[in-house]
Parts: structure tokens; C-alpha cells; sequence
């Protein structure tokens, strides 16, 4: 029989926790809009090419630079691969957390061929196959290892420990290891908080910042075809390095 994680952590106590966590980044990244205003302006100029082409250019933006991971010209395959992998991965355990929090709020383990849980591991298989893809890529190039920051590095190891520890407790879990699974399940929500609280500050700003900057690039470029619109600065110093 499966451990009850309820029973080892207060649901009301994680959502509560989630839910400061969540306040905190809110209000840091309404702080780095500010920041960005000569980023987001473009976007808002960008209506009055009118509705049809302003949805048009996001769509395509979303296509282009979040689904088929297209940032740049050129894009080297096995960072596109583990770009995608750790994203999609990402987005499905997303999914499968919200889920599992709308129809099971009590927080009692559903079966695991349940198929909000397949959605999950399905996420989290990904997410470990693409972080690896990373980790290999890192430790067999001089250059990337040499050219990395301590954000990056971050990023990556919150990931790395969120995907273990989330295994090792669902695995624990289902083998009824009651001396261990509460250990491992703790430094799974210790990791978790850690990675959504320091997302400002890492490489999981990538999600939100690549993306706005090319939309708000493809809205520059729009504006400037328009002969009766006066032609507008290129963006500078506001890149997102990669």
C-alpha cells in the first residue's frame, strides 16, 4: 500500500508555503518588468497594426521561439534537444501537480496507473533525460563548463535533486519504505521551494524572458515594415544570455 505523503506533511502547510513562494516571485518579476519597460512597450505599440496581425505575431512567437525551441539561427542540436526535453518535461509535471491538487485537494497518492500520475512521470522521465543531455554536454566541452554562471549551475542542480528526490519518494512511496520516505519526500519539497523561489534570480527566467524578447522583437520589426509607423530602436543591452 502506498504512503500517504498527507500524512507525512500538511497539505495546507505546502499550499501555504507554495502559495508565499508564489507572492514573493510575483513581485520580484513586476519589479523586473519595470526593468524591462523598453522590452514590453513594442508589444503594446504592436495593436495598432490591429488585433488579427498582434495575435498573429504572438502565436507565431510562441510557436517558433517556446514549442519548437527556435531562440537562435543556428541553434546547436543537442541544446535544442535538452532545451525541449527539460521544457515539455517541465510544463507536464506542471500540469500533472495542478491537476492532482484540483481532484485530490485531501493529497492521498492515486494509483499509479492513474493518468494523472502517467502525466507526471511522463514529465519527470523527460525532465531527467533532458537535465542529463545538459550534464553531458557541460562535462564534455571545456568551453561551456568555462563560460557557465553560478545561476546556471543553480538552475540545474535544484532541477537535477527536484526529479531525484521526486522519484525516490514516489518509488519509496509505493514500496510502503516508511524509514525512508519521509526523508526523501521533506528534501523534495525543500528542493521544489528553493527552485520556484530562486527562479528570478536563474536560468529559469529563460521561460518567460527569451520568449517576451523575441516577441517584442517580431513587434519592432512589424512596426518598422509599416511605412506610416516611425521606425523604432533596436533593443539593446537586454539580451538574455543563453
Amino acid at each position: 500500500m502506498s504512503v500517504n505523503f498527507a500524512s507525512l506533511v500538511q497539505v495546507n502547510l505546502v499550499d501555504m508555503i507554495g502559495m508565499s513562494i508564489g507572492v514573493f516571485v510575483l513581485i520580484v518579476v513586476l519589479v523586473e518588468i519595470v526593468r524591462w519597460r523598453k522590452v514590453v512597450l513594442p508589444i503594446f505599440q504592436g495593436m495598432s497594426l490591429g488585433w488579427v496581425i498582434w495575435l498573429q505575431i504572438v502565436l507565431q512567437t510562441i510557436r517558433n521561439e517556446a514549442i519548437f525551441q527556435q531562440i537562435d539561427v543556428g541553434f546547436e542540436r543537442g541544446k535544442w534537444f535538452s532545451h525541449s526535453l527539460v521544457m515539455w518535461g517541465f510544463i507536464l509535471l506542471g500540469i500533472s501537480t495542478t491537476l492532482n491538487w484540483i481532484y485530490d485537494p485531501s493529497g492521498f497518492p492515486l494509483p499509479i496507473w492513474h493518468s494523472v500520475r502517467i502525466l507526471g512521470n511522463t514529465g519527470g522521465v523527460l525532465l531527467i533525460i533532458g537535465l542529463a543531455s545538459i550534464v553531458l554536454r557541460y562535462t564534455s566541452d571545456n568551453v561551456k563548463r568555462d563560460c557557465g554562471s553560478g545561476g546556471g549551475y543553480l538552475f540545474a542542480f535544484l532541477l537535477i535533486m527536484v526529479g531525484v528526490t521526486g522519484f525516490t519518494s514516489e518509488f519509496a512511496s509505493e514500496l510502503n519504505a516508511v524509514e525512508i520516505v519521509y526523508q526523501v519526500y521533506v528534501f523534495h519539497l525543500l528542493f521544489s521551494a528553493a527552485l520556484l523561489a530562486s527562479a528570478p534570480f536563474t536560468k529559469f527566467v529563460h521561460a518567460i524572458g527569451r520568449p517576451l524578447l523575441r516577441l517584442s522583437e517580431n513587434y519592432i520589426a512589424a512596426l518598422n515594415s509599416n511605412q506610416t509607423t516611425p521606425q523604432l530602436m533596436p533593443i539593446l543591452k537586454l539580451e538574455v544570455k543563453s
